[in-house]
């Protein structure tokens, strides 16, 4: 467990948050705080949130009246205590699974035990009252992005793994609009990287799998799609992908500027029977569909008579021989 979104506040914010904390800990329905705006109070209690995805039973939402130089803000509880004790019991049958099946000390290994223990088996469902809890990922099995956020984060901080909550929005392909989202940054192997268990599922019930999909992606990647606060969270520099359930980065050597380079790779890996190649095209000369017909050609001339999965994700490309 982390108070990374509490050390982001300002010192008067930061005062705000814990008296917020345990308020909610203790289940009380009014505190009153210096007068603040409404801005700064959300922050405050969006930051508790994140920060303690145990809140599971707090309703994401609160009311508040506001006096000469005070205000009252009200809480309200989505679980009485017996519901949350039993969804606490059962949420700690998973991490006590993950426990006994997984290497604690691995921490690739254990992200994607957690990954595993979510995507296949929630679904996702808008709901602004029920689906934006860590409860609604791992108990009811219906959640949107804030749900699987908060979900991955209590296991996460249960089992050792540090990981944050990040808020942020993308632009739908469709209509332009700007939506609100919400994923996670973690920390593997002492680099910190993001996490998008919202796309995950959508890419699981795609393909049936999470093989060959990113799981980790870099500010690089992920800003083409996605907005956030980059000043106020950790750099993320690497991309790691999911081959045959294991997590391979995708190394800094395979990331070419010329033809060349990655024609030389591709025979390389044919030679030496290679069944994965991880890389990306920095090609700016050549438009996107240009290099993706490029790559099959090479990929078809060198490799023959096999069977071959081929995932593109913009400019990174991964190759899986059966």
């Amino acid at each position: 467990m982390n108070n990374y979104w509490k050390n982001k506040l300002t010192n008067e914010q930061q005062l705000i948050y814990d008296k917020m904390l345990v308020a909610l800990n203790n289940r009380q329905q009014l505190i009153t705080i210096p007068k603040t705006s409404d801005e700064k109070l959300m922050e405050c209690f969006w930051s508790v949130q994140d920060d303690h995805p145990e809140l599971f039973y707090v309703l994401s939402r609160i009311g508040c009246g506001i006096g000469p130089s005070d205000m009252q803000v009200q809480f309200d509880y989505l679980y009485s205590a017996n519901t949350t004790y039993l969804i606490s019991n059962e949420i700690e049958k998973i991490i006590n699974d993950i426990k006994n099946k997984t290497n604690l000390n691995n921490d690739r290994e254990l992200e994607n035990a957690i990954i595993n223990a979510i995507v296949p088996r929630t679904k996702y469902q808008i709901d602004d009252t029920n689906n934006q809890s860590a409860a609604s990922a791992l108990y009811y099995r219906k959640a949107q992005c804030s749900g699987f956020a908060r979900g991955f984060k209590y296991l996460a901080d249960k089992l050792g793994l540090w990981s944050i909550c990040v808020r942020g929005s993308y632009e739908d392909p469709i209509t332009h609009n700007t939506i609100a989202h919400e994923w996670n940054i973690v920390k593997i192997d002492n680099e910190y990287y993001h996490l998008d268990l919202t796309s995950l599922l959508s890419y699981y019930e795609t393909n049936g799998s999470l093989d060959g999909a990113i799981i980790n992606s870099s500010d690089e990647h992920l800003a083409a799609k996605t907005f956030w606060d980059k000043a106020k969270s950790p750099n993320c520099n690497n991309i790691l992908i999911n081959v045959n359930n294991c997590l391979e980065k995708l190394s800094p050597s395979n990331i070419f500027t010329r033809l060349y380079d990655f024609k030389q790779l591709i025979l390389n890996s044919a030679k030496n029977n290679k069944k994965t190649i991880v890389f990306q095209l920095k090609i700016s000369q050549y438009t996107d569909d240009k290099l993706q017909k490029m790559v099959i050609d090479e990929i078809q001339k060198q490799f023959k008579n096999v069977a071959i999965s081929l995932k593109i994700y913009g400019n990174i490309y991964v190759i899986m021989i059966k």
